[in-house]
């Protein structure tokens, strides 16, 4: 019996996953078909013919692989070709849909249990360890994807709270800029009041002082005067002395 296998997706592009299936799908399987899948509600960054191209270029050192574009489901795609297990699958509903059903109950049936675990041996041989790995591969993209998904949550939290943080502080800063800015122009309107009242002060002082001295000179003009008089009238009567005295 030709083993077959089939390998569906989107392909846009092809990735190196698609190539390691390929590559070990096509040493376990006789007939390898890489089947792009059309979806028309979905937006693919190539077109159709272009993923086609690329899978052509991908197949090219192998003889058993062919490719295909179909429209449809891929368990039709299968059973279409005769994939293996999509051939049991089918069989065994076969067995189950024609069993008699039990006479205790409406919806049981009794099916021929060597022919059912047959079935299911054949199933599992032509589900070799590359789909296993392929599965394993899968699960583990899911918790990768997970872990991921966690990780940025994480960062994200961490990244608002940090953001919080910041706009605290800078909140801090601006109330603190603000408050120097205040303290220093009371500062400014303080020495500018202490600066306006020693000016009068001393304005004041000074126009004492001018009155001090104006009266003083007046004083010393005066006594000046007094002593031009006493010495005229001594001089005078010196004068008159002398004259006698001849």
């Amino acid at each position: 019996m030709t083993k077959k296998a089939v390998i569906t997706g989107s392909f846009n592009p092809v990735t190196s996953g698609h190539l390691f299936l390929l590559e070990q799908a096509q040493k376990l399987f006789d007939e390898v078909y890489m089947v792009i899948l059309i979806n028309p509600e979905k937006t693919y960054k190539l077109s159709l013919e272009e993923r086609l191209s690329l899978l052509k270029d991908a197949v090219k050192p192998y003889d058993n692989v062919k490719i295909f574009a179909y429209d449809g489901f891929a368990c039709d795609f299968c059973l279409s070709v005769g994939a293996n297990l999509m051939q049991y699958v089918s069989e065994l509903e076969q067995v189950v849909s024609t069993a008699k059903k039990s006479v205790f109950s409406g919806s049981d049936v009794i099916v021929n249990r060597a022919q059912v675990l047959d079935i299911i041996d054949r199933m599992r041989a032509a589900y070799p360890d590359v789909m296993r790995q392929a599965q394993f591969i899968v699960d583990d993209c899911e918790n990768q994807k997970q872990r991921v998904l966690e990780y940025g949550n994480n960062v994200i939290k961490e990244a608002e709270s940090r953001r919080d943080k910041l706009l605290n502080e800078s909140d801090i800063i601006r109330q603190a800029t603000e408050e120097a800015a205040k303290i220093k122009q009371e500062a400014i309107d303080m020495r500018a009041h202490v600066e306006y009242d020693l000016k009068c002060k001393i304005d004041e002082v000074l126009s004492d002082s001018e009155v001090t001295l104006r009266d003083a000179l007046t004083l010393i003009r005066n006594n000046r005067e007094e002593l031009r008089k006493t010495d005229g009238n001594a001089n005078t009567q010196y004068q008159g002395n002398a004259s006698e005295t001849r």
